[in-house]
């Protein structure tokens, strides 16, 4: 047997014995050029390719010797005769190098990971073969065609292993095969992403600038853009890493392998996003998607996400639910589903929705939307329908395995399995050899239905196998009489449900039934207090397998709750339960921490439970005390859609009743004032000052002077957006007498602040800076950071239309570091968009490139569209100046279409000025002339600009246009489209 190895330094054996002594490594590259080549070959051919330096005669003397040699050390292995030489091929003899061939293109795993185990170092890279130029031609090119083999075999072998996430072996791939092409960029980011999989951050970041590296110094060139957007990815993931599965511990799931491989198939074959496990209630749908989420986290770079939804009880709350799960806050004036689906974009996830029968139109239109635009999301979600989407798998679940009962001998299965592990909890000496006959019949009954087998089994610690079937088959006949509407599969198990509801005490059966009225769960203490449940009692229904104490919240399996919940008969149950978290929300926001505020929201479904119940009963004292603690709670945690829809059921209330209204007149004041707050929070600014002017027109009715302040303070601010600066002026100076006159300094800093910023926009410097600076002390007396933030910011703009640009941004710097340390997105980008204009003026073009830019990514952020509306202007006309014409009118038109979509009037009015500098730079003096009148008269455009307009046309004493100042113009919108040549809305403004 001869063993040939090519893929090492090349090495010959002979019946398991080393072979040495050829003369020289000529002739070893002989012998290994006609295995490689196993066809007949001319002596001439042969001498020419090793020995072409020398003469002919020389040469074939040469191969002569040469030849022998090998007769010598491998007799047999050559036919040879005067004019040709060949390889033996009835001799028997194994090839690293034709191993590699046969396995190198196969699509198995083991095969390819032997091929390219075999390829240590280049086809015979080590010999040293001089004076043979023709051999080294032939070696150089079968070495790059089994380069080129080795390459399309790794890179096989990385996608089989990425669709297994078996990442260390991924990297370990990716690497060698960079080792052979370290400009290959695809496998750079590759590797990148592999890195960062694996949590490896700083590995990946690295990885990143080799690329960079590699490419400047072998290609010239720099990394492509999906290169850096890979890059820009990790770096935001490792300042903020996906955290582990936001769920409780799972137990360990017993009898579910082949579902597990199943669903491990699915994310394997990639073949569609969606995954849907469907089966009837307690059947173990949640336990089987959790403990699958928990075992494939390691696939998903940006984590797996568990979405509970069977407390949802309207559809308008599936995308707060959403974010809720993902920590993600949905910011104001924004389409939360569109805001999610772009987060969702560009990141490789699991998203588990749990529980989604009683939403399932709702949640297909929502997961839809989701997987249209994220190519790498997955969603797994459970149902106890089948969901009508057409592109999803189906993965049905019945009960676990159950024994043949035929059988007589123990024959374990996952059902019997699952029993035992729950008898051992009340019984650790539970006998299974003696009970193992009604065992299995108990089993049977149950139909292996995971939740009844646990709910069974808790209940040995007071009967035996036989008699606990005995019962329940009792009960199970009475059921399937006095409910005919149940499935056959649910009589045993809420047969079972009833049987353990009659084993409980009274205390008992009052608690569980009591527990019903809260969502999401309840904290032990809070349990304790409205269900009225004692410890012992919690002990007893825990020990039932009726609720589950996870880490100290008790919470219901959906179908438990469901059966308990008719037995709630205690009608004051829900309004000790609307009192307790009315309380609770008041005193979190007179006495919580910020910390324990952030940490509310996981009361969100009691919050929605007491709101509903308020709303119910048409209780107006209870609604008016809780009213702004209840603002409060979703305005903080960003959640404005969510408050927005809540707040709307009271409005809803009022309105259709209209001695509410005038027995609660200050409430109702006070709802429409806090109403505005979630308009203007959800994009809806001309709603908001409609409803805000009512309110304030219903409190100056009453004596409610603080609540009466705070909406003409609103109507202030509502009306600057809206760019009625006078009457906004009116409205904060009332707001300003009524807190001076009540002693409420740390209220009258908001209406100073704003009188501040709309003096400005009136041009009224000296009013704006007396304004701020009798708020200064005021602010900096009571600690009001968020305050003083904002009289330093407007003393910095008035002091830059003053012209003196030092002080300008020495209030801004100062105001910036307060904004920074607050963490406040939309404040941040106003600042940076006044530090823009500043540099802008200096003429310093790539500082306010700088600035635009660091405005805009806050702005996507937080996606709030309306607050970085204007800093459009400073940045189009930096990028026109820098020689980017095109992409500066593209931004123009773009943004102009948004301001007027949202009826944001004075960003609109900033924008056209910019548009205007524009069309003068063009010498389009008429279109100027046409646009800037229309801006010029109107009521929003702030005096700043009017100004910046007379500068514009007025350049070196030489007008270019004049501004039309008659009262009749062409109507702005159609002037704008037509201009521009844009789509506008004509019915506007």
């Amino acid at each position: 047997m001869l063993e040939l190895t090519f893929f090492k330094r090349p090495f010959v054996k002979l019946n398991n014995q080393p072979v040495t002594g050829f003369i020289s490594e000529k002739v070893l590259a002989l012998f290994a050029y006609i295995v490689l080549n196993p066809t007949v070959h001319s002596r001439e051919h042969l001498a020419t390719l090793l020995w072409g330096e020398m003469v002919d005669e020389r040469a074939k003397a040469n191969l002569r010797q040469a030849l022998h040699n090998i007769q010598k050390l491998l007799p047999n292995a050559l036919i040879i005769n005067r004019k040709t030489v060949m390889l033996n091929n009835e001799m028997s003899f194994s090839l690293d190098v034709s191993r590699f061939d046969q396995a190198i293109d196969s699509s198995d795993l083991n095969q390819l990971t032997e091929a390219v185990s075999l390829y240590e170092i280049d086809l015979l890279c080590e010999f040293s073969v001089q004076g043979a130029e023709s051999f080294q031609i032939w070696l150089n090119e079968v070495q790059e065609e089994y380069r080129y083999k080795l390459l399309n075999g790794l890179v096989t072998l990385v996608e089989i292993e990425e669709r297994h996430a078996k990442w260390q072996t991924v990297s370990t791939l990716i690497q060698r095969i960079l080792a052979i092409e370290p400009w290959h960029e695809e496998m750079h980011r590759r590797l990148m992403l592999t890195f960062a999989r694996q949590r490896k951050y700083g590995a990946a970041l690295s990885q990143y600038q080799t690329c960079c590296d590699v490419l400047a110094n072998e290609l010239g060139i720099e990394p492509m853009p999906d290169t850096t957007a890979v890059y820009e990815q990790i770096k935001a993931l490792r300042q903020s890493p996906p955290v582990p599965l936001n769920v409780y511990d799972v137990d360990a799931l017993v009898g579910r392998e082949k579902e597990l491989q199943f669903l491990e198939d699915w994310l394997i074959e990639d073949r569609m996003p969606l995954l849907a496990i469907c089966g009837f209630g307690g059947s173990g749908k949640s336990s089987l998607a959790l403990t699958f989420a928990q075992q494939q986290g390691h696939r998903f770079m940006d984590g797996v996400f568990y979405v509970p939804l069977a407390d949802v009880t309207d559809a308008a709350f599936l995308d707060t639910a959403v974010a809720s799960a993902i920590n993600f806050s949905l910011p104001p004036q924004s389409d939360s589903r569109a805001l999610l689906s772009n987060y969702f974009k560009e990141r490789e996830l699991l998203l588990v929705l749990d529980n989604v029968e009683h939403l399932q139109m709702a949640v297909q239109a929502q997961v839809n939307q989701f997987l249209k635009s994220a190519p790498r999301l997955k969603v797994l979600l459970t149902s106890r329908e089948k969901p009508s989407f057409r592109s999803s798998l189906i993965l049905p679940l019945s009960g676990l395995k159950l024994p043949d009962l035929a059988e007589t001998a123990v024959v374990p299965s996952p059902a019997t399995d699952l029993f035992i592990q729950q008898a051992q909890l009340t019984q650790p000496e539970f006998d299974r050899q003696a009970q193992w006959p009604y065992l299995v019949e108990l089993c049977t009954f149950l139909q292996g239905i995971p939740l009844s087998i646990e709910l069974a089994a808790a209940q040995l610690d007071l009967f035996d196998c036989q008699t606990l079937l005995a019962e329940i088959k009792n009960h199970s006949v009475e059921l399937a009489v006095a409910f005919t509407d149940v499935p056959e599969r649910h009589r045993s198990l809420r047969a079972l449900f009833h049987h353990s509801w009659t084993l409980l005490s009274p205390e008992a059966k009052n608690g569980l039934a009591n527990l019903t009225v809260f969502q999401g769960g309840a904290t032990l203490a809070v349990a304790q207090e409205v269900a009225q449940l004692s410890q012992h009692t919690i002990r007893q229904l825990v020990n039932h397998s009726l609720i589950l104490n996870q880490n100290g919240r008790l919470r219901f399996h959906p179908l438990i709750r469901q059966y308990a919940e008719e037995y709630l008969t205690d009608s004051s149950v829900a309004a000790q339960h609307a009192q307790y978290f009315s309380q609770w929300l008041q005193k979190l926001f007179e006495d919580g921490t910020i910390a324990q505020r952030q940490e509310a929201f996981s009361e969100v479904g009691n919050v929605h439970a007491m709101w509903t119940h308020l709303i119910h009963q048409k209780d107006g004292t209870a609604i008016e005390d809780v009213l702004n603690s209840f603002s409060k709670f979703f305005l903080i945690s960003n959640a404005f859609e969510e408050g927005k829809l809540l707040m709307e059921q009271a409005v809803d209330l009022f309105t259709s009743n209209e001695p509410l209204q005038q027995t609660y007149q200050t409430c109702w004041g006070k709802l429409l004032s806090l109403y505005s707050v979630f308009l203007l929070r959800t994009g809806q600014l001309p709603k908001a000052l409609e409803l805000s002017q009512v309110s304030a027109k219903l409190l100056r009715q009453t004596n409610a002077k603080s609540d009466l302040g705070f909406t003409l303070n609103l109507c202030g601010a509502l009306h600057i957006q809206s760019g009625q600066f006078e009457t906004a002026v009116v409205y904060l100076q009332e707001c300003a007498e009524i807190y001076r006159q009540t002693g409420q300094l740390d209220e009258l800093i908001k209406p100073l602040v704003n009188l501040g910023s709309v003096n400005m926009r009136l041009g009224d410097h000296k009013a704006s800076i007396n304004y701020l600076t009798e708020a200064l002390p005021v602010a900096k007396t009571l600690g009001d950071e968020r305050g003083l933030m904002h009289i330093l910011n407007n003393l910095g703009a008035n002091n830059y239309i003053l012209g003196d640009y030092q002080l300008a941004y020495q209030y801004y710097n100062d105001s910036l570091l307060i904004a920074e340390r607050l963490n406040n997105i939309p404040f941040l980008i106003t600042l940076y968009d006044n530090l823009s204009e500043i540099t802008f003026k200096q003429e310093a073009w790539d500082k306010t490139i700088h600035y635009c830019q660091k405005s805009h990514a806050l702005a996507r952020e937080i996606d709030d569209q309306i607050i970085a509306l204007r800093t459009y202007r400073i940045y189009g006309l930096t990028l026109y100046i820098s020689g980017r014409k095109e992409l500066a009118w593209a931004q123009f038109k773009t943004q102009i279409q948004q301001a007027v979509e949202f009826e944001a009037w004075p960003s609109l009015m900033v924008l056209l000025v910019g548009v205007g500098q524009l069309l003068v730079w063009e010498k389009e003096y008429e279109n100027a002339k046409t646009l800037l009148s229309l801006v010029y008269q109107h009521p929003a455009t702030e005096k700043q600009f009017l100004e910046e307009i007379d500068a514009l046309i007025d350049t070196n004493g030489k007008r270019e246009i004049e501004i039309e100042k008659a009262a009749e113009i062409r109507p702005l919108i159609t002037t704008i489209s037509d201009i521009l040549n844009i789509p506008l809305p004509q019915d506007r403004n």
